[in-house]
């Protein structure tokens, strides 16, 4: 009976030691991050490396973020991914032989009324009409076929309305109310 209970308080402790140990390690991937915010790709890897090393266990997004900072880019082509900061952006149009573009970012329903309005156009985050048409032009390429918002007013409209562009129909609607069913597109431009 005691072998018995000196084994299982045996067997416990090592799994609690374990357990422990795995989520002491998480500080690496912490800094694997950090390092990713500050374009920091050799570091992120090491850290990253040091991580899987001494768990045993991937973390196969955050290794695709340090794949895509590591990734030497001077050219872009429609549909590949780019890392800007902590999100990952889909190349959406490309001119100068890809050196330049639009990438997009999906950041999901929403009005742009309100405090979106304020934060997403003031900072300019949000496309054009005409970056949007650029961008519908590559729309089976990256497989965007929504309603999306503009940045761009319609001055004709007796409120505030900002024009959308519905993807799958190509059709450009200005709209004055809160259009909850159209995407917030978030841009990058390079």
């Amino acid at each position: 009976m005691k072998l018995k209970i000196l084994f299982c308080s045996f067997f416990l402790f090592m799994s609690v030691c374990a357990n422990a140990q795995e989520s002491s390690y998480s500080y690496l991937l912490d800094n694997a991050m950090e390092c990713l915010k500050n374009g920091e790709c050799d570091k992120a890897r090491k850290y990253y490396n040091a991580y899987v090393n001494l768990t045993g266990e991937t973390k196969p997004s955050v290794k695709e973020l340090i794949d895509i900072c590591e990734k030497p880019k001077e050219k872009y082509a429609v549909g590949e991914k780019m890392q800007v900061g902590e999100d990952v952006y889909t190349v959406a149009y490309v001119r100068d032989e890809g050196k330049h573009g639009l990438a997009v970012l999906d950041k999901g329903y929403g009005s742009i009324a309100g405090e979106m309005k304020n934060f997403y156009i003031e900072q300019k985050n949000i496309p054009t009409l005409e970056e949007l048409g650029q961008i519908y032009a590559n729309r089976d390429i990256i497989r965007f076929y929504g309603v999306y918002w503009t940045c761009t007013e319609n001055s004709r409209a007796s409120c505030t309305a900002y024009y959308t562009k519905d993807f799958s129909t190509g059709r450009k609607d200005s709209e004055c109310k809160d259009y909850k069913h159209a995407i917030i597109l978030l841009i990058h431009r390079f």
